[in-house]
This record gives structure tokens, sequence and C-alpha cells, in this order.
């Protein structure tokens, strides 16, 4: 100790009497920490020095500023909050402190060198929690996010999609497939007049289209795949009648042979002849037309360019031939008035949004090979359905359609997705490509997608998954069609 504090006696004395110049040499750095002369008050001490943080309970002047503890800067508290400002990176606001909570006012208030949105966004969306981020391990979840129908708070404002969007109280949002949530009469499931017209609502999702290998009566064409539909859609409970297709159209073009009467269901006519009804009826709801016809020839030979209306008349017989394009960019999907359905629509609708995976709308599968044939009537599925109950076919169709509503409904309410006539669908023939999103068919081919089967059919045709496809221009008694619409197109 002596020998440490007896050169610093020596130090000061010599520089009093002006043998040395300041209180040291400059030079001069006994305890090695980089300050000499007048920027080092002890030498022997390397803690002690300009710049030095100061003990406020040693007695000691660390940082060589003439004041000691309790009088110096540092060991001051300002603002009163229990720190001074030696680790106070903000004396004068008493809510910024060391370990203070991080509030979301773009301070420090911790006074660990971080804004609040730069110490907790650890996802990178510009959200932390301490304002308002619900999920910091994903980029789509933040305040003022898109709420999407996946049963996440993407929005972070503490509800879920479903609960949050049940705007007019059925019970059903639109996440859960409320095809009018302003309408509390429009329910999944459900039917609901609309333009005089029956409607079923069916909610998106996803489903298994085609059959299984090993279902009695099964094509090769009907491979199965995954598919997800992402918007809900109406769908017609029944086939179009020949009275709803007359009021649209202007005009009965159904053969007789093949079953008359305002409520059979449409048949004898083209897949251009259901296109103009889907657009009249768009044209009379307000709504924008699905389809654009051109080059159009009537059944009679006559040239109509771009005006339809011209072959419905009895004498023109309809349309044989036309150009179709959409009438709006993008899929089908997008069009907001009514249409055909897309082929995986209208598979999805009568397995009733994909509840049912057996061959038949309400349930059961042939029970053996035989009967894929068999017009016998009187067939019985496996799981106890009466076939005759669900489906007009061979058995008991006698070769003609019938009135619609005459036989069970689906569980969804939909009336002769089996039998009574086949369905255009809006799609182009094609095989299957493998699972998919909101499918739709090529943008070219020479058929056109129908299903459901004819009141004549085999029990084979009258499957779910059955498939057929005709010429467009082609018109049959076993040929109809039901419309659908986008719900939020």
């Amino acid at each position: 100790m002596w020998r440490l504090f007896l050169p610093s006696l020596l130090l000061g004395w010599l520089s009093s009497v002006g043998c040395l110049p300041g209180p040291y040499p400059d030079a001069w750095d006994p305890d090695g920490d980089g300050y000499g002369g007048a920027d080092d008050c002890d030498p022997d001490d390397p803690d002690i020095h300009v710049g030095a943080d100061e003990d406020c309970t040693d007695g000691i002047d660390n940082n060589c500023d003439g004041d000691i503890d309790g009088n110096d800067a540092q060991c001051q508290d300002a603002d009163g909050d229990g720190y001074t400002q030696l680790i106070d990176c903000d004396d004068d606001d008493p809510d910024v402190y060391p370990g203070a909570e991080e509030i979301c006012d773009a301070k420090d208030s911790d006074c660990d060198g971080e804004t609040p949105e730069d110490e907790t966004d650890e996802d990178g969306d510009g959200y932390a929690e301490c304002n308002g981020e619900c999920d910091d391990s994903d980029a789509a979840v933040h305040p003022g996010a898109a709420e999407l129908c996946n049963g996440v708070d993407d929005d972070c404002d503490g509800v879920l999609p479903a609960d949050e969007q049940d705007e007019d109280g059925d019970g059903h949002g639109t996440c859960d497939g409320d095809c009018d949530d302003a309408d509390d009469a429009v329910i999944p499931g459900v039917a609901v007049e609309i333009d005089d017209i029956s409607w079923v609502c069916v909610p998106a999702g996803s489903f298994e289209m085609g059959s299984p290998v090993g279902e009695i009566g099964r094509d090769v064409d009907e491979v199965p795949h995954a598919v997800t539909l992402t918007r809900p859609f109406f769908v017609m409970t029944t086939e179009l009648t020949q009275g709803e297709f007359e009021a649209l159209a202007g005009v009965d073009l159904a053969d007789c042979s093949g079953g008359c009467g305002a409520d059979h269901p449409v048949q004898s006519v083209s897949w251009f002849d259901a296109v103009v009804a889907a657009n009249e009826l768009s044209t009379d709801a307000g709504l924008s037309p699905c389809y654009r016809l051109d080059g159009v020839v009537c059944e009679d030979g006559t040239a109509a360019g771009s005006d339809p209306s011209i072959c419905m008349t009895e004498d023109k017989g309809g349309i044989e031939a036309a150009v179709a394009s959409l009438g709006v960019a993008g899929a089908p999907y997008e069009c907001e008035g009514y249409r055909l359905p897309t082929e995986a629509e209208w598979e999805y609708a009568a397995r009733s949004a994909g509840q049912v995976t057996d061959a038949f709308p309400t349930g059961g599968n042939l029970l053996s090979p035989l009967d894929e044939e068999d017009c016998g009537g009187d067939l019985v599925l496996h799981d106890g359905t009466a076939l005759d109950d669900v489906a007009w076919y061979c058995g008991n169709g006698a070769d003609q359609c019938h009135a619609v509503r005459s036989l069970d409904p689906s569980p969804y309410g939909l009336y002769d997705v089996s039998g009574n006539v086949w369905e255009w669908c809006h799609d182009w023939y094609t095989q299957y490509g493998g699972d998919a999103t909101d499918p739709w068919g090529p943008a070219s081919g020479d058929r056109r997608v129908n299903r459901g089967g004819y009141a004549s059919s085999i029990p084979g045709l009258v499957r779910m998954a059955s498939r057929n496809r005709f010429d467009p221009g082609g018109r049959s008694v076993a040929m109809g069609f039901r419309l659908v619409r986008t719900a939020d197109p």
C-alpha cells in the first residue's frame, strides 16, 4: 500500500513545486487505463479516470469531475423513478428506466437500446406484441390483416372468422358457407326462393371427386382426386323446368316424346340454349351475364351473328352452333351472374358438399355387378335405400322425364341429381388431371360435359360420379340442365 501511495504523493509534490507539468505527466499511466495527466486523478486505479462511471456509494470521485457521489450529476435522479442518470436513458421521464414495461410509444422505455417494434417483431410484419400482434411467428397475422376462413384470428381482434362474420345472425357466417350474410333466410343446405326459382346455398370446401376403385358401375374416367372449391355458390334445387325455360328464353323447345309439362325438366336443348337462359336470368336479376355468344347459327341454319335471341323461336329451333366465351376475364367462378355449373361444382353439390361419398345422393352403392345394368326396378342399395325412391332410371323411368321433386331429395335438398335428364355442365370434357383447386376444364374441346343420367339410363350411369359428354350444339330428349351462381364473385 505504501509503495503504491508514496509515488503519488511524491509526484504530486514535484508537480506542485514546478518540477513536473500539470498534476502528473501526460504520458504517465502507471495503472494502464489509457488515461494520464489531468484525465486521471488516480493513476494507481484503472477504474478511476475522466469518463468513468460514478459509483454513487464509495466516497470516491470515480470520473474525476471534482464531485463525489451524491454531488455528481450521474448520481442524480431528476425524474424520481429510482434510477440515476448513470443508468437511466431518459432521466426526465419517470416511465423510462431499465426494466420498465415496453409500450407502443416508439420510445425505448426499458433502456435496452431497441424501440418496441424492433425489439419484438419476430416475423417481420411490422407488428409486435406491444402494438397488437397476436401471433409473432406468422407474418400474415397482425392487426388489420384480411380475415380468412381458416379458423385463425388473422386480424388479431380476438374474434374467430366464423364468429365475426355472422352479420345476419342466422348462425352461419361467410366463413362457414353462408352465401348471403345479409339475409338470415339464406343458410347452407336450406332451399330459398331467389328470382322466382328455388336455390340451395352450397358452402366452399373440399371433397373426393370421382369414384373409388371397386365402386360397382365405375368407368375408367372417374379417377378419384381431391378437389377444393374456394367459393360458396347457389345451385338450383331442381333441373330448370320447361315452364321456367320458356319464361326466360321465350320458347318451349321440349320434345314431348321425352315427356312434357311445365313442371318437367327442360329437354331437347343444346348447351348454347342453356347459356341463353342463364344470361337472360342474369339480366333479369340485374347481374352481369356470364357468357357471350358470337357466330351464332340457328338450328334451321339461320346466321344470327351475336344475337342469339334470333334463334329462340319454334321456327328457328334454338342454337346449333356458336363461339362461346366468358363475359369476364378469368374463370367462370369470377362471373357475377347465373351460369352452368363446373363439373366439380355439380358433383360437390350432388354429394351434399362432400358429405356423401357413396355412389348415390342419399348414400348407398349397388350390391353386385349384376345391378349395374338391371332395369327390372325395385333395386335395393347396400344401405337398404330403394334406388326407385331416389333416381329416375331404366327401372322406373319409362323412357321419359318426369316432373321435378317427384322423388326424395339429397341431404342438401337437391332433386333428380340421379336420373331424369342429363345436365349440361360448363366444362369441355377431358380426363381428370389430378388434385385441383377451382377446376373448370380445358379452354377448348369438342364435347361438353353432362352429368346425372337420364330416365332410361342403366343404374351404373345414374351414379353421382358417372360422366358423359355431348356435342354442345346437339339436342336430345335426354338433355337438360340446372344453373348455379357464385356467391361472392
